[in-house]
């Protein structure tokens, strides 16, 4: 609880256009805020407020609307407040979004966190840069084309299964669509400015020969679906330091991965691998490699040669059926790696194992 009273910040901030009322264990928005003629930013998250009363909209100069973790059930018609440009409305109880059409001067639009089921029309909210729909129970999506100034969408924990044409979203950099029901990607090929992309937790079981056009894509995290291979194109996202392919069907190290030479973080733990192919030598700036629970039977050799690279740091090999490893290995003294090999059916000696190998648990 803060040291001063609601009504002395209210008091104190007459000529202010910004007022900071987060945390202050409210059940209601007070009526003095109506005092504040010049007042462009009210924060009120962190409280317990379950209505937002109308004397809310005679507010007109109000940019910012903060009523993040709150107890609200319902939103009155925001038409009036056609200056607002960010409303975090996250972390609440709504089940139903009102029309926000006449919202045109919008950039941000957090309504994550609450009972959504259906989104209402978006489509005249073109300055619109963040959308955070994210763990609502949205099954389907409206059109998003105009929205061409959007940078960061995130629909994250819904009942999506079809995603709508993206295309138009040419300067979007984050894209998370990660534990929806979607079966199949559209057509990426205008996403261009994409960095980070989030596709886990659905039901994908190829990716498009268009992702191949998302040369500045930084991070790819496509675990927990049903993929068996990656498109030759893939070959093209050179700029990647982040993969993520753990839980899916993967047999083998799909091969354009040896093209990605600034891969930092490479899982591709909990597949049906077998093999490591040599030429995962080629990738000098891992970091971190995650092999752990899939189906390889004899320690790879090549291993010997990725502990000798200057930057990784760990090799994780557990939960496979490994029988044996080799005595070079063993006579290996690097103390800046960690190779994890415990859970595997090797049989050693630990006076003998070097520092640097996890063979038991602690």
């Amino acid at each position: 609880m803060n040291n001063y009273t609601v009504e002395q910040i209210i008091n104190s901030s007459k000529s202010y256009s910004y007022l900071d009322l987060n945390n202050y264990e409210l059940t209601e928005i007070p009526h003095l805020i109506l005092e504040l003629k010049n007042l462009e930013y009210l924060y009120l998250s962190n409280n317990n407020i379950t209505i937002i009363p109308d004397f809310i909209l005679d507010l007109p100069k109000l940019k910012t609307l903060d009523l993040y973790n709150n107890k609200i059930i319902s939103l009155p018609n925001l038409s009036k407040l056609t200056s607002l440009q960010r409303l975090n409305i996250g972390h609440n109880q709504i089940e139903k979004l009102p029309d926000l059409s006449n919202l045109i001067n919008l950039k941000e639009l957090n309504i994550s966190y609450n009972q959504i089921e259906k989104l209402p029309d978006l489509s005249n909210l073109i300055n619109l840069e963040e959308l955070n729909v994210s763990y609502n129970q949205i099954e389907k999506l409206p059109d998003l084309s105009n929205l061409i100034n959007l940078e960061g969408l995130n629909i994250s924990y819904n009942q999506i299964e079809k995603l709508p044409d993206l295309n138009d979203l040419i300067n979007l950099r984050e894209l998370n669509i990660s534990h929806n029901q979607i079966e199949k990607l559209p057509d990426l090929s205008n996403l261009i400015n994409l960095r980070e992309l989030n596709i886990s937790h659905n039901r994908i079981k190829k990716l498009p020969d268009s992702i191949g056009k998302l040369k500045k894509l930084k991070e790819l995290k496509a675990s927990n679906n049903f993929l068996k291979t990656l498109p030759d194109s893939c070959a093209n996202l050179t700029e990647i330091y982040n993969l993520d392919l753990s839980y899916n069907k993967f047999k083998y190290i799909p091969s354009p991965i040896k093209y990605l030479f600034n891969l930092r973080y490479l899982y591709i733990n909990n597949n049906n691998i077998k093999s490591i192919p040599d030429w995962i030598c080629s990738l000098t700036n891992l970091y971190i490699f995650y092999l752990n629970h899939n189906q390889i039977e004899y320690f790879p050799r090549i291993i010997i040669n990725l502990i000798g690279l200057k930057g990784l740091y760990k090799i994780d090999l557990s939960n496979n059926l490994i029988i044996n490893i080799p005595d070079k290995l063993l006579q290996i003294k690097y103390k800046r790696n960690q190779l994890i090999i415990m859970n595997n059916l090797i049989n050693l000696d630990r006076k003998i194992i070097p520092k640097y190998i996890k063979y038991l648990k602690n």
